[in-house]
């Protein structure tokens, strides 16, 4: 199992140097990498995004909202969803709502 360390960093200060210090005194020699942490969309975003995608399904009527999960990410140019931070998955929310506004004439109001 890797290790896991998680500490804040604001203006270039680490929040808990002991914890820190305790952290990185644990390892073993080696490389490690250090990964920015991102917060993972939630799951009422996930909610809202598939309420969408129900909603112009049944406004068009000939996609169901899986085809039409498949058809936005491609325009959206991702290969998955699922690795959106909350930040990125709001933006792509609204390009959803705006593509449906645009193309479709469809105003979501959910």
């Amino acid at each position: 199992m890797k290790p896991i360390i998680v500490f804040k960093k604001e203006d270039w200060r680490i929040q808990d140097r002991e914890h820190f210090k305790l952290c990185f005194t644990s390892l073993k020699d080696g490389k490690y990498i250090i990964e920015e942490w991102k917060n993972i969309r939630s799951a009422q975003q996930n909610k809202l995004y598939w309420s969408i995608l129900s909603e112009i399904a049944h406004y068009t009527g000939d996609l169901d909202h899986y085809s039409l999960h498949l058809y936005l990410k491609a325009r959206y140019m991702r290969e998955t969803t699922t690795d959106m931070d909350t930040a990125e998955f709001t933006d792509y929310i609204f390009f959803c709502r705006q593509w449906a506004e645009i193309n479709l004439g469809i105003y979501l109001d959910i």
